[in-house]
């Protein structure tokens, strides 16, 4: 699972864009995972700003609110700061 992190980042991003009604489960499971190896939860982190930051400047609605629910559902499961969330209402 180490070796293939980034593989699990991309591969929930991409199911948490194409079906954001699963959100909430993809945060679950990536809150399991932050408990045991928090270097996946922190790529995963990442990956979903940066891919959200790139779908706002591209203008991707649809995309973009995927990406902003999926992060407040980190929120709620605590594996991501308050902070981003507040950031990300700023914009």
């Amino acid at each position: 699972l180490l070796r293939m992190r980034g593989v699990l980042a991309k591969n929930v991003l991409q199911a948490t864009i194409s079906s954001p009604k699963y959100a909430n489960v993809y945060a679950a499971l990536v809150a399991v995972l932050n408990s045991k190896l928090p270097e996946v939860g922190e790529l995963l982190v990442k990956r979903a700003i940066l891919a959200f930051r790139r779908q706002y400047r591209r203008q991707q609605k649809p995309e973009c609110l995927a990406t902003a629910l999926f992060l407040g559902h980190l929120f709620h499961q605590s594996v991501v700061h308050e902070l981003l969330v507040l950031q990300i209402c700023m914009l």
